[in-house]
């Protein structure tokens, strides 16, 4: 069976577009074949600067032939009351090139229609991807495309050239001009002549001759392996936060440097440059960030210790030395700008930083940068009291909460972090140390900004932790106070992602945090959005948590306001759920729910037991008040499966009260009493989970 490879070759393509353009190709090209009829073995994708590519191995030769069966008008619509064929009848036949004598009856649970049998004969695969393929091109989205010279077709960068081939035939198309060919090219530099393809197996092997090591993850490898060898040579390792290899032994953290780099090379050298030893005084996040964020440098440590040393991952073999020199001039440059700023910045005290934020707008519906602050000093000394209160955290120490929340913003009003705006935070904990804060006041303030996407990490310290609630949930309140409020993909203030942190940060710190209280204050139909957007927050967290959907859906639906909270009674509702008998149990609960709901009116939880007429109601209501202490103890001590355990006794009674008693009886006593009989377990099923709504109960 044939290969298929097609290959657009570009100008340098942005390293971000690269795997997002290969997936999108993958994906519209599976989907062509597939929705050809024309069988395939596998897909495989290759890519650089240069170049999108992928290869199908085992394509069928021709489309599979097809039965289809079309309808056409309704016979009543086909015929006259004579039976002779209307214009319908005959239009319809003339459309599918056929004689009015091939039409057929067919009878569909609308009616009777005509109906036409074809078999089609499938088409060469080469004419189906001749006609397909400059879709399959033009249809893949960039974030940012560009028309070029007198073209109209619009793509990430210029295209330059086409390669497509089945097997040894090329697949012959164009787009605006841009004719399909066997010729690819190699490296820009090193191998600038034209390189045929005779064959799609070829490609790889042909255009490493061509100093293009097209495959990504291969070339990806070369470059970790590459760097790890000339960090051995230099006694010091890969900045765990900075590379990340295929190897999970040596670098864990941060693959996007090192996926960046790969895409950014089609032959990678690594080679390494030097600084002046002076700039190690500077703080180390400083130094590592001028490398990796504005160079794509790799730092060279021994241990945790920065060496005045780096590794850029060049494109080219010439000239290692003209190479290296650039490099180390641009970065002197950085270098010597964050010198000055580190010197400059610190004459101006993080007090008179806070000052300047008045004159800065934080938000042009809600106030300036320095309105904000004075609001998180507010409520994080609202939460630390609270937290304090509560008890159940370490002890706050009011003033250095006040003191972090103050100054939690300084560092934005700095030069350093208008030059290094992924600094912030991290500045500010160096500005306030070099300054003589408490070391927990400026960790706080370099925590604040924790957590940076919506699974990163969360402040380890409890007073970062409460400052960067404060942060978020001030600028969740403000945004919905002036209707800035999230819409499908639409999110500008990052708020999803900022409620998403408060949820982390309650559940990883296990703070006993309620929603509700946290956004007291706020007027009432916001605080409505505000609790239902935070729940869907919660929701996400517990769904990441591995959490069946129904478990998440009972347990939300009986209480979400403390998040701790419910991440207990999921965990406890998970586990009882092995239990053969939680679906009767769940069964049973619905049953009194969809009575309580149909009566929205009953709120009592009385019960007269002068008024329970038969066996089964009065055993019901003994049963309850035999176990109702126990449970509100169970409860208060967060004891959720013990809880649901000694409920779970209830089922038999239930189903008996069900079987033998009729709840809405026209006696108006009676049926109250009853109804707040079913309020009564209600009541102590839903402390713990309402579990009417689990889906295996309803199913």
């Amino acid at each position: 069976m044939p290969d298929l490879l097609l290959e657009i070759g570009t100008e340098e393509i942005p390293a971000g577009y690269i795997q997002s353009g290969l997936k999108q190709m993958q994906e519209s090209m599976q989907s062509l074949l597939q929705g050809e009829r024309i069988g395939f073995e596998g897909i495989d994708t290759y890519g650089s600067p240069r170049r999108l590519s992928i290869l199908v191995t085992g394509v069928a030769a021709s489309q599979m032939d097809a039965d289809v069966e079309v309808l056409g008008p309704p016979k009543t619509a086909a015929y006259d009351k004579q039976g002779n064929p209307t214009k319908a009848a005959e239009g319809f036949a003339k459309s599918q090139g056929m004689s009015i004598e091939d039409l057929k009856i067919k009878t569909t649970p609308k009616g009777e229609y005509l109906c036409v049998e074809k078999h089609i004969k499938g088409k060469a695969a080469i004419e189906v991807l001749q006609e397909n393929l400059p879709g399959l091109i033009t249809g893949i989205y960039f974030p940012k495309s560009m028309k070029w010279g007198d073209k109209e077709i619009r793509f990430a960068r210029p295209i330059r050239w086409l390669l497509a081939l089945l097997d040894r035939e090329v697949i012959p198309f164009g787009i605006d001009g841009i004719c399909s060919s066997n010729i690819s090219y190699g490296h820009r530099f090193l191998a600038p002549s034209s390189i045929t393809i005779s064959h799609p197996k070829e490609y790889v092997s042909s255009l490493e001759k061509g100093f293009v090591l097209v495959d990504i993850e291969k070339r990806k490898e070369i470059i970790a392996s590459m760097i790890q060898e000339e960090m051995q040579k230099h006694k010091g390792r890969g900045n765990d936060e900075t590379l990340s290899s295929l190897q999970p032994s040596a670098f864990s953290l941060q693959p996007d440097l090192l996926d960046e780099v790969t895409c950014l090379v089609e032959y990678p050298v690594v080679l390494r440059g030097g600084f002046d030893e002076k700039y190690l005084s500077l703080p180390q996040d400083v130094v590592i960030t001028s490398m990796c964020e504005h160079q794509r440098y790799f730092p060279v440590m021994d241990n945790d210790t920065l060496l005045p040393y780096f590794l850029v991952v060049a494109n080219t073999t010439q000239s290692p030395d003209i190479v290296r020199e650039g490099n180390e001039r641009v970065l002197r440059a950085r270098l010597s700008d964050a010198a000055f700023f580190w010197d400059s910045d610190r004459k101006v005290s993080l007090d008179e930083r806070v000052e300047q934020q008045k004159k800065v707008v934080w938000q042009e519906k809600v106030g300036t940068l320095y309105e904000k602050t004075q609001r998180i000093v507010e409520i994080a000394e609202r939460i630390a009291e609270e937290l304090n209160r509560i008890g159940k955290t370490a002890s706050l120490d009011i003033e250095s909460v006040q003191r972090a929340a103050w100054l939690c913003k300084a560092d934005l009003l700095t030069d350093m972090v208008y030059e290094f705006p992924t600094l912030q935070g991290i500045m500010g904990y160096h500005y306030a140390s070099s300054a003589g804060e408490a070391e927990d006041v400026a960790m706080a303030v370099k925590e604040h900004y924790l957590p940076k996407s919506f699974d990163g990490d969360v402040p380890e310290t409890l007073m970062g932790a409460v400052i960067s609630i404060a942060d978020k949930i001030d600028s969740i309140v403000a945004c919905f106070h002036v209707g800035l409020i999230p819409t499908g993909s639409e999110d500008p203030y990052a708020l999803r992602r900022q409620a998403q942190g408060i949820i982390n940060i309650i559940l990883k710190q296990n703070l006993p945090l309620n929603l509700r209280w946290l956004i007291a204050g706020s007027h009432e139909e916001q605080a409505g959005q505000i609790i239902g957007f935070m729940k869907q927050r919660l929701e996400y967290a517990l769904t990441n948590r591995g959490f069946m959907a129904d478990t998440i859906d009972a347990v939300l639906g009986a209480d979400f306001s403390f998040p701790t909270d419910a991440l207990l009674r999921a965990t406890a509702l998970e586990e009882i759920r092995k239990m053969p008998d939680i679906e009767p149990l769940s069964i049973s609960f619905k049953r009194v729910m969809n009575i309580l709901r149909s009566e929205p009116s009953v709120k009592s939880e009385y019960v007269q037991e002068s008024l329970l007429m038969e066996e089964s109601e009065r055993k019901l209501y003994h049963s309850i008040c035999g176990i109702k202490e126990t449970v509100e103890a169970l409860v208060k001590e967060a004891n959720y499966l013990e809880a649901l355990s000694i409920l779970a006794t209830l089922r038999g009674d239930i189903d008996s009260f069900f079987d033998k008693v009729m709840v809405m009886v026209e006696d108006n006593k009676l049926r109250e009493n009853r109804l707040a009989l079913l309020q009564s377990i209600a009541a102590l099923f839903l402390k713990v989970a309402d579990l009417s709504r689990l889906r295996q109960a309803i199913s």
